[in-house]
């Protein structure tokens, strides 16, 4: 036992060390990026690495496909967010779809629903000007918003196969998505419910306003309005898609970027815009430069902690009952989700440690209810991660707290926890 004990110790320390570090960098008021980086560095020389070998690692995360096509495609998410909101093309598809769909309820859902999609690693940003157009005029505070914005864009990620994050999943558990989301697919029921029970059932009365305005147009108008107003929107949506299904050898962020920038052009176009005048000074604002440089203190972080192998030794605790793994598929991928905040992440961390584990106690037969548990528990560890990116950019946008927005996560993940282990046990007992 205390061969398995002294490396997970160490593990442990690793991870209450980086985390000690990004709370005093936050409470110091450094920027995130900078916390990032002094936490990445703490948990270096806890594991034993050398200052150079740090700097080693952390120049080598910059170089990752994945943050370089990620890093596209934010540029041009945040270009045709831009460019939409100058023209005021947002602000007329919103106007639309509040004709269109008459609950304010539902129409705060729509948007973090529809651009969650497509599986854009920070892809809320995008969402979050129409949820700010929906509820302009409304009591709402910048919390709430942000809430419902970062809760509902996330709602597709354990039934959506376009996902990264769930790829990866159903190769290294050996199923297909049809097995995946047969599994999964009470988890995303339970979190449309949680999403409406916890930030959509009791908004205030004056954001209720469902009875059409006499002299509304007619249901042809409205939504002609928001189809030809959303036309950048659903023109960078569509190009998105069929670039990822054509060309799924390509780095997803790639392919995401180029339909993006499809939605872009068609804005400039329809609004006859100026191109240089026009993005450029999106492109070098601080909003995009700043929500630029944190993911890439994001990626740095998790690089580091990846190439130190430094929570590694927490597998040690696991062999033995199945009471054990049942923990382990509860906590390493927890875990795993707040310290890298991507679905993709937290699955490549995790699902190599506790796949051996499942085969060694003869449970490989049953091995949708062991890692469906452990998949469903990641994404409730990724919407509380202080490093998600999308969390990260709704409260950019939003000018509020993390901190505000974190605590609001706590009662639908607690419900999502909660059906994730009854469904888990259910079938189980079966």
């Amino acid at each position: 036992m205390s061969s398995a004990l002294l490396p997970a110790l160490h593990s442990l320390l690793c991870i209450v060390t980086a985390l000690a570090a990004l709370a005093v960098g936050q409470r110091r008021h450094w920027r995130f990026e900078y916390a990032l980086l002094a936490a990445s560095f703490a948990l270096a020389c806890v594991r034993g690495v050398w200052p150079w070998d740090w700097a080693v690692m952390a120049v080598k995360s910059c170089f990752d496909m994945t943050l370089l096509g990620l890093l596209c495609a934010l540029t041009s998410i945040l270009l045709l967010s831009g460019a939409m909101d100058r023209s005021g093309q947002a602000k007329r598809m919103a106007e639309g779809v509040k004709l269109l769909i008459h609950s304010t309820k539902i129409r705060l859902m729509f948007f973090p629903a529809l651009v969650g999609l497509l599986p854009v690693p920070g892809g809320a940003v995008f969402s979050c000007p129409m949820v700010h157009e929906v509820a302009r005029e409304s009591s709402l505070t910048p919390q709430h918003l942000g809430a419902i914005n970062y809760w509902f864009r996330h709602i597709w990620e354990v039934v959506w196969p376009l996902f990264p994050g769930f790829i990866l999943y159903c190769a290294l558990s050996e199923l297909t998505p049809l097995q995946a989301i047969t599994y999964n697919w009470p988890i995303w029921l339970a979190g449309l419910f949680a999403g409406w029970l916890c930030f959509l059932r009791n908004i205030p009365a004056d954001m209720i306003n469902d009875d059409r305005p006499e002299d509304a147009p007619s249901a042809s108008l409205s939504r002609w309005t928001a189809l030809k107003e959303g036309s950048s929107l659903l023109s960078g949506l569509a190009g998105a898609f069929a670039l990822r299904v054509l060309f799924p050898q390509i780095p997803a962020g790639f392919t995401f970027a180029a339909g993006f920038c499809l939605g872009v052009g068609v804005c400039l176009f329809t609004n006859r815009l100026p191109v240089v005048a026009t993005l450029a000074p999106i492109l070098t604002s601080e909003k995009t430069t700043g929500i630029l440089r944190v993911v890439i203190g994001i990626f740095i972080f998790k690089g580091v902690m990846l190439q130190s192998d430094a929570i590694s030794g927490l597998g040690g605790l696991i062999e033995g009952s199945q009471a054990a793994l049942f923990l382990a598929c509860i906590i390493l991928p927890i875990l795993g989700g707040v310290f890298t905040g991507i679905q993709v992440g937290l699955v490549g961390i995790t699902f190599p440690i506790l796949i051996p584990m499942i085969q060694h106690a003869g449970l490989w037969n049953e091995r949708i209810v062991w890692l469906g548990l452990a998949s469903m528990c990641g994404y409730i560890g990724q919407m509380i991660s202080p490093v998600h990116v999308c969390l990260i950019v709704t409260c950019r946008f939003f000018g509020t707290g993390m901190g505000t927005v974190m605590r609001q996560m706590g009662k639908p993940c607690l419900i999502l926890l909660a059906t994730a282990i009854a469904w888990f046990a259910l079938h189980v007992s079966w």
